[in-house]
């Protein structure tokens, strides 16, 4: 009798681990991570950069993909009337072999009689990378500006240029805040009526 109950026990168990695996080669693989997004902060780290951006611009992303790449960039375009005039700063990294990137970006704007962009990036395995550009001194008269940054994770693509933050100089007061960031690749001449348009660019190359 207890050799009877010790086959059935386990033949029970050897079910057991059968109907497992069978239902753990049922799940779906899971679908990499490649994205960039806004960096959360806290009420007094933003109450501490409020006390640093007059007339400064900050801006904080991070970069995480599971997928590998083999270079990313990022970069500061600057556009007059719609015109790609400069390319002031930018920052790169290379991988000899393709492997993720995963880390965080800054931009730093600082605007005194013409306007001037530091990034800054980190990778979370250690490193860091910084670039300041020359100032740049824009001619026409603006009466101000219309800033902002995406507020949701973008998805990571092969060769695909991501919008992360851009900035209008605006001859209208009452000028509206920016909405679809991607649209300044896929339809650049809405920059055509503003003075200038300055933009933080990355991509990921695998």
């Amino acid at each position: 009798m207890k050799r009877f109950v010790s086959v059935l026990i386990t033949v029970f168990i050897g079910l057991s681990l059968l109907i497992g695996c069978s239902l753990l080669s049922l799940l779906p693989e899971p679908i990499p991570v490649n994205q960039v997004s806004p960096i959360e902060l806290s009420f007094e780290q933003y109450d501490v950069i409020n006390m640093l951006s007059n007339n400064n611009e900050f801006a904080f992303f991070k970069f995480e993909t599971d997928d590998a790449f083999s270079e990313i960039e990022f970069w500061i375009e600057v556009y007059q009337k719609g015109t790609l005039i400069r390319k002031p700063s930018a920052v790169y990294a290379y991988n000899d072999e393709p492997a993720p990137f995963n880390g965080k970006i800054s931009m730093q704007a600082l605007n005194n009689r013409g306007m001037q962009w530091t990034l800054s990036m980190s990778f979370d395995g250690g490193g860091e990378i910084n670039q300041t550009s020359d100032r740049l001194r824009m001619d026409d008269l603006v009466v101000g500006y219309v800033s902002g940054q995406i507020e949701e994770p973008v998805t990571i693509e092969d060769g695909k240029e991501i919008v992360l933050y851009a900035t209008n100089h605006v001859l209208d007061p009452y000028a509206e805040s920016i909405e679809d960031f991607q649209a300044y690749v896929t339809e650049p001449e809405i920059m055509e009526e503003f003075p200038y348009v300055h933009i933080l660019k990355c991509k990921f190359t695998k």
